[in-house]
């Protein structure tokens, strides 16, 4: 995206890219198409951008992402993307040897590299054995721009390896998935200039060489500070393909409980948060149980709408039905990768409409679950803004605002993370002097307020709902087994 220093929107592009599923709980990216897609946006945002204005180049990239690359920096592995659950193994062997979190900020979960290479040490033993770096798709597309392996310190927060009390690479976390310092890339900050990017690139992308392209962070909490939620007790609450509670605080803050992470934002302050997996429950539906020419590209907005529409006509608590959205498990707070999706209360006078509304209440109480957590680690919570694909759906935000008693502030540029990205990159050219700079450039478009009624069914509701998830732990770990032949 293209913005003015100001936080306007000038122009935007984008380019999708598949998830690659070759098997039940594995996700993947293919770099190459990764890659493409990113080349395609950029080099179509500079066609639009007057050179002699551009000042600067944010970068983001997404969070629990890592693959394999030779010594020529070709990739050896698919990328593994946050929601892929393959090491669930892995990560409970790793979390009975030591607790790392104190160190890292990150629960021993499959969601983390930290047990994903330890799967590629089990399970591809060539490919670990020749890897010479093990990356995310961030420094993946560094190193082909630039000829460096370099990460930021916030992305590199997220994969369990990192100390952030020290801002190094834990040396113990290493030794335990087999890794030394070598086979990971340099840690800057993400207020670092990158080097001149490679001529090749440059021309093709018509990027003069002059201006700064600056290192970045990780996408979630880029979008923390393009939503403005900069303060101790103001979160960023998302809702794309994943879900997420944030606060950015002056300290890293951990939880005794071991429910929140912690990732590291810039100098000087850290993101404290609760992640959720239910997200992506939308686009999954529309793809198993929507009408095929609903799942064709063109029509996608139709299928969301209808989804709206749908659960608008149901009220509040869709008459007794509930959905527990852990079709990859859960995270914050409990982290139990064994978790499955599931519909409770299904009657004979249920609708496919009633089954669309508990579907959106699911995703929320979920997301109010690590709410809750978040709350309680940072001793109150004063405001709550909204980001991510549901602030476009009006019946998903009021089911938001009801579920959690509280107003919710949508802002007038909905594209969060990158214009985080935008502003970081401001800080560090000179053009802001701190995050506090953000205040006077996110608007808030609109406000979201709480129906009382509907708060007080959805308080009666969650705790049935977190009642069911308690009860069904050992079932969820039994299913586990029958499905493995256990």
């Amino acid at each position: 995206m293209l913005f003015d220093t100001m936080g306007r929107v000038l122009a935007e592009s984008s380019h999708p890219y598949p998830v690659l599923t070759p098997q039940p709980g594995w996700h993947e990216h293919d770099p190459q198409t990764i890659l493409e897609a990113f080349l395609r946006s950029l080099s179509e945002i500079l066609g639009k951008a007057d050179s002699k204005l551009l000042v600067g180049i944010g970068l983001s990239g997404y969070y629990n992402s890592i693959m394999a690359v030779d010594n020529r920096g070709y990739p050896l592995s698919n990328c593994l993307l946050w929601m892929d659950i393959r090491s669930a193994e892995e990560a409970e062997d790793l979390a009975k040897q030591t607790a790392k979190y104190s160190d890292t900020g990150c629960p021993t979960h499959p969601m983390y590299p930290f047990s994903k290479i330890r799967w590629m040490e089990r399970h591809i033993p060539s490919v670990f054995q020749r890897a010479y770096k093990f990356i995310s798709m961030k420094e993946y597309i560094i190193h082909k721009l630039f000829r460096e392996y370099i990460v930021d310190s916030s992305i590199a927060s997220g994969t369990g390896l990192f100390n952030i009390h020290s801002m190094q690479w834990d040396d113990e976390a290493l030794q335990m998935v087999g890794l030394k310092p070598a086979h990971l890339s340099p840690v800057h900050s993400p207020l670092v200039v990158l080097p001149p990017m490679r001529p090749y690139y440059a021309n093709k992308l018509g990027l003069p060489k002059e201006i700064p392209v600056v290192l970045g962070a990780g996408d979630g909490v880029l979008s923390s500070i393009g939503v403005g939620a900069i303060g101790p007790h103001e979160v960023d609450n998302t809702l794309g393909t994943g879900g997420a509670v944030r606060a950015i605080m002056p300290e890293p803050i951990l939880d005794e409980k071991m429910r929140t992470w912690c990732y590291v934002v810039m100098p000087g302050r850290w993101a404290v948060g609760g992640v959720t997996a239910g997200g992506l429950i939308c686009d999954w539906f529309i793809r198993q149980f929507m009408t095929g020419e609903l799942q064709d590209k063109g029509r996608r907005e139709e299928a969301y709408s209808l989804l709206d529409s749908y659960a608008e006509s149901v009220g509040p608590g869709s008459e007794g039905l509930i959905f527990l959205p852990f079709l990859i498990g859960t995270r914050t707070p409990t982290w139990d990768s064994n978790a499955r999706a599931t519909l409770f209360g299904l009657r004979f006078h249920h609708s496919f409409r009633h089954v669309v509304r508990a579907l959106l209440e699911g995703v929320v109480l979920e997301r109010y679950s690590a709410f809750r957590a978040v709350e309680e680690v940072l001793g109150g919570i004063e405001t709550v803004r909204a980001s991510g694909g549901f602030v476009h759906s009006p019946v998903w935000v009021q089911i938001t605002a009801d579920v959690y008693g509280r107003p919710i502030l949508i802002p007038s540029v909905t594209e969060t993370t990158a214009l985080g990205a935008a502003f970081l990159a401001m800080i560090s050219i000179g053009l802001a002097k701190g995050l506090e700079d953000i205040r006077s450039i996110v608007k808030i478009a609109k406000v979201v307020y709480p129906d009382p009624q509907a708060h007080s069914t959805y308080q009666t509701l969650f705790e049935i709902y977190d009642r069911l998830c308690r009860k069904l732990v050992d079932e969820f770990a039994a299913l586990r087994a029958f499905r493995e032949g256990g």
